[in-house]
Order: C-alpha cells, then sequence, then structure tokens
C-alpha cells in the first residue's frame, strides 16, 4: 500500500471512531432504559467495535508516521534541502502558520489610512511563502505516491 492511501485509510478510521463513538453516546442517553439489559450489550458490542478500530488506527498511526520518516524528498526552493516526510509536512504547517500571520497584517494594514508597515514588503513576503507551500506540496504529493507503507 502507497502512503497516500495510508494515510486515506487512517483518516477514514478516524471518521469511523468519531461515528461510533457518537452512536454510543446517543444510544446511551437516548435509549428506552426499560430493557437494560440489552441495552448494556449493545453498548459493549460497540466498545468491542471501538476497540478493535482503535487497535487498527494505532497500527495505521505507526505505520504512517514512520513511512514518513523514512521517506526523504528533495526542495528545489530550499537550496536543495533534504527533508523527511515528517519533516516536511511540519514544515508546511509553520509556513502555513507564518502565511496566516502575514495575511492577517497585510489585511488590517492595508485598512489604515497611513499604514506603517510596508504593504508590498508584506505582499512580496506572501508570494515567497505561498510558493514555498506549493514547492513543498509538489514534492510531498509525488513522494506519497512513491514510498510503500509496512505494516
Amino acid at each position: 500500500m502507497f502512503l497516500a492511501e495510508a494515510i486515506k485509510e487512517k483518516d477514514f478510521i478516524e471518521n469511523e471512531i468519531c461515528s461510533l463513538r457518537d452512536h454510543i453516546v446517543n444510544i446511551s442517553v437516548d435509549a428506552d432504559k426499560t430493557d437494560l439489559r440489552s441495552l448494556n450489550a449493545s453498548i459493549k458490542r460497540r466498545f468491542d467495535e471501538l476497540s478493535a478500530l482503535y487497535k487498527k488506527y494505532q497500527q495505521f498511526s505507526v505505520s504512517v508516521d514512520r513511512a514518513k520518516a523514512n521517506a526523504f524528498i528533495e526542495l528545489q526552493s530550499a537550496n536543495n534541502a533534504k527533508l523527511s516526510l515528517s519533516d516536511a509536512f511540519i514544515l508546511k504547517d509553520c509556513l502555513l502558520h507564518k502565511l496566516s500571520s502575514l495575511k492577517h497584517i497585510y489585511d488590517i494594514s492595508s485598512t489604515l489610512d497611513h499604514p506603517t508597515v510596508d504593504l508590498e514588503h508584506v505582499y512580496a513576503e506572501m508570494v515567497s511563502v505561498k510558493l514555498d507551500i506549493k514547492a513543498i506540496d509538489r514534492e510531498v504529493d509525488y513522494a506519497v505516491w512513491a514510498t510503500e507503507v509496512v505494516y
């Protein structure tokens, strides 16, 4: 299985866990209390399903993170820096946070009559960060389809 497929499967399992958790809450809160024995048996079965899903989720999480740590990409925009996929995901999150901060500064400053911030510089920095994010996305997208996940 490729890393991209494993990530999708992990996300699917996570959604299933959330749905099952909500179902357990709903049947325990909204259930007719006349037949507590069958209600308890139903909830116990759901907890068993939940435990099995968590076990599968943990296996996928470990395998996905291990594959991310062992796969490397080379970024052309960062002086041919070689990064693990784990590092690339963290770097992308940091760049997205930086972009959000720059956008906030730009949006607020652009509404002022006499901004003290050089809007052209902030805009140029935003463009540069967006290009870095696209470069990371491109390399990561290729790498997740070229990386095998071992269970």
